[in-house]
């Protein structure tokens, strides 16, 4: 019983930090992206 909660408490945690990864990576190219637009436009003539 203990072997089975401590399994399902571990499998939860580790989506939940794959979900905060992809939301992590997710934002820092959506950053990338804006920034690279922004350069772009006070740059280009």
């Amino acid at each position: 019983m203990k072997q089975a909660l401590t399994l399902l408490l571990l499998v939860v945690f580790l989506t939940g930090c794959t979900r905060t990864f992809s939301g992590i990576q997710e934002d820092s190219e959506n950053i990338w992206e804006n920034t690279r637009d922004a350069l772009h436009r006070a740059t280009s003539p």
